[in-house]
Protein backbone atom coordinates (compact mmCIF):
# COMPACT_ATOMS: atom_id res chain seq x y z
CA UNK A 1 0.00 0.00 0.00
CA UNK A 2 2.85 2.39 0.81
CA UNK A 3 4.29 2.15 -2.71
CA UNK A 4 0.88 2.98 -4.19
CA UNK A 5 0.64 6.16 -2.10
CA UNK A 6 4.18 7.11 -3.10
CA UNK A 7 3.36 6.54 -6.77
CA UNK A 8 0.15 8.60 -6.50
CA UNK A 9 2.02 11.44 -4.78
CA UNK A 10 4.71 11.39 -7.46
CA UNK A 11 2.10 11.53 -10.22
CA UNK A 12 0.30 14.43 -8.53
CA UNK A 13 3.56 16.35 -8.14
CA UNK A 14 4.44 15.79 -11.81
CA UNK A 15 1.00 17.13 -12.84
CA UNK A 16 1.49 20.20 -10.67
CA UNK A 17 4.99 20.85 -11.99
CA UNK A 18 3.91 20.37 -15.60
CA UNK A 19 1.46 23.24 -15.14
CA UNK A 20 4.19 25.66 -14.09
CA UNK A 21 4.04 29.04 -15.77
CA UNK A 22 7.13 30.70 -17.20
CA UNK A 23 8.55 33.16 -14.65
CA UNK A 24 8.44 36.07 -17.11
CA UNK A 25 4.74 35.40 -17.79
CA UNK A 26 3.79 35.86 -14.14
CA UNK A 27 2.57 39.14 -12.79
CA UNK A 28 3.16 40.29 -9.23
CA UNK A 29 0.40 38.62 -7.25
CA UNK A 30 -1.68 40.48 -4.71
CA UNK A 31 -4.21 39.17 -2.27
CA UNK A 32 -4.35 36.10 -0.09
CA UNK A 33 -1.24 34.23 1.01
CA UNK A 34 -2.20 31.23 -1.11
CA UNK A 35 -2.59 33.47 -4.14
CA UNK A 36 0.87 34.99 -3.68
CA UNK A 37 2.77 31.80 -2.88
CA UNK A 38 3.26 28.35 -4.37
CA UNK A 39 3.64 25.35 -2.11
CA UNK A 40 6.60 23.07 -2.80
CA UNK A 41 8.47 20.26 -1.08
CA UNK A 42 12.18 20.69 -0.50
CA UNK A 43 14.82 18.72 1.34
CA UNK A 44 17.15 20.53 3.74
CA UNK A 45 20.34 19.35 5.33
CA UNK A 46 19.77 18.61 9.03
CA UNK A 47 21.89 21.50 10.32
CA UNK A 48 20.01 23.99 8.13
CA UNK A 49 16.68 22.49 9.14
CA UNK A 50 17.56 22.81 12.84
CA UNK A 51 18.52 26.47 12.41
CA UNK A 52 15.33 27.15 10.47
CA UNK A 53 13.29 25.58 13.28
CA UNK A 54 15.09 27.75 15.84
CA UNK A 55 14.09 30.85 13.89
CA UNK A 56 10.52 29.54 13.66
CA UNK A 57 10.36 29.20 17.44
CA UNK A 58 11.54 32.83 17.64
CA UNK A 59 8.53 33.79 15.51
CA UNK A 60 10.36 34.25 12.20
CA UNK A 61 8.48 32.96 9.16
CA UNK A 62 10.07 29.99 7.40
CA UNK A 63 8.61 31.23 4.13
CA UNK A 64 10.24 34.61 4.58
CA UNK A 65 13.63 33.04 5.43
CA UNK A 66 13.59 30.84 2.31
CA UNK A 67 12.34 33.63 0.01
CA UNK A 68 14.92 36.12 1.34
CA UNK A 69 17.71 33.53 1.03
CA UNK A 70 16.79 32.78 -2.59
CA UNK A 71 16.61 36.49 -3.46
CA UNK A 72 20.05 37.00 -1.89
CA UNK A 73 21.43 33.96 -3.72
CA UNK A 74 20.23 35.15 -7.12
CA UNK A 75 21.35 38.70 -6.49
CA UNK A 76 24.86 37.44 -5.72
CA UNK A 77 24.79 35.10 -8.73
CA UNK A 78 24.10 38.07 -11.03
CA UNK A 79 27.09 39.94 -9.60
CA UNK A 80 29.53 37.12 -10.38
Amino acid sequence: MGMRKLWDSKQKLERINSQAVQVDQRRVPRGKFEERHRRITIYLEWDLYDKLQERRIEGISQTRVINDALRCFWKNELVK
